[in-house]
């Protein structure tokens, strides 16, 4: 983040907390939930994957001043967060709009999830009449648990990554975990080599930064486990189980961070 959106970030923060009656009026008449395909990554692959994608972008760990919405943040992860990788590091109404959602969720948590039900509720109608598969991400640059809000729409699907590997084990071992919700384990310079192959040998997926990423001509493996191009789209959960997400290190600070054990090394597969 350069130093002007820094700047402007900070003061609307100020504005914000001198009258936090603002945050709630606003999304009287906006919403929680953005199209995914204003992401370029999630907009390529939505028609060859018959997909529909929404996701709530929120500010990541402490940045919006109240509360944490990323528990499990490593030093690391905090440095290299994607958020301030793409439109968030220099798009100021970008970051507004984050920061409102922060904000929002921590402020008025009952007003909060009226409008977030009133949202998927919306999402679920929509779902009943369409042949596309409506998939929903409440952790865009977050890493909350909305267990109680999936429960209450089987209908639509929800992906996300979480740091917390408790939580990614219950998703793998839990019989009663809901059916239309997927994780994936976001590996970080502190996730152990046996963390990562508990949930891969459980069935889950690995979404791990890598030094390389596979393309039509390399393939590559961890541990013995498929590496897949995680760049490719975002929808995980339409690939194959037991796998590894590989992503490439996006932004100046992710790649610093490459002698730290945040950036991991995928071998060749030997054919």
């Amino acid at each position: 983040m350069n130093t002007r959106i820094r700047t402007e970030l900070n003061r609307l923060k100020e504005s914000y907390f001198s009258n936090k009656e603002i945050v709630k009026l606003w999304f009287r008449n906006h919403k929680l939930l953005g199209l995914g395909a204003m992401n370029p990554k999630l907009k390529k692959q939505e028609d060859v994957l018959n997909v529909k994608s929404y996701i709530m972008y929120m500010l990541p760990h402490k940045w919006a001043g109240v509360g944490n919405t990323c528990q499990h943040a490593t030093p690391a992860c905090i440095f290299s967060c994607l958020v301030w990788a793409g439109l968030g590091a220099f798009d100021l109404k970008v970051l507004a709009s984050r920061l409102r959602k922060t904000l929002f969720y921590f402020w008025f948590p009952e007003e909060f999830d009226a409008r977030l039900h009133h949202e998927l509720d919306t999402l679920e109608q929509k779902q009943a009449t369409s042949s596309k598969q409506y998939c929903v991400r409440l952790n865009g640059g977050s890493d909350l648990d909305y267990l109680a809000t999936y429960e209450q729409y089987p209908t639509l699907t929800f992906w996300e990554y979480t740091k917390d590997f408790n939580r990614a084990m219950e998703y793998l071992t839990d019989p009663n975990f809901p059916k239309n919700v997927h994780l994936a384990f976001s590996a970080s310079e502190k996730s152990t080599d046996e963390q990562l192959l508990a949930v891969l040998k459980a069935g889950g997926r690995v979404a791990m930064v890598m030094d390389s990423t596979p393309t039509s001509n390399t393939n590559f493996k961890w541990h013995g486990f498929p590496v897949e191009n995680g760049d490719d789209h975002d929808f995980f959960f339409l690939r194959p189980k037991g796998i590894v997400l590989a992503l490439y290190p996006k932004g100046t600070n992710a790649r610093k961070k490459e002698r730290q054990g945040f950036v991991r090394r995928a071998l060749p597969m030997v054919a």
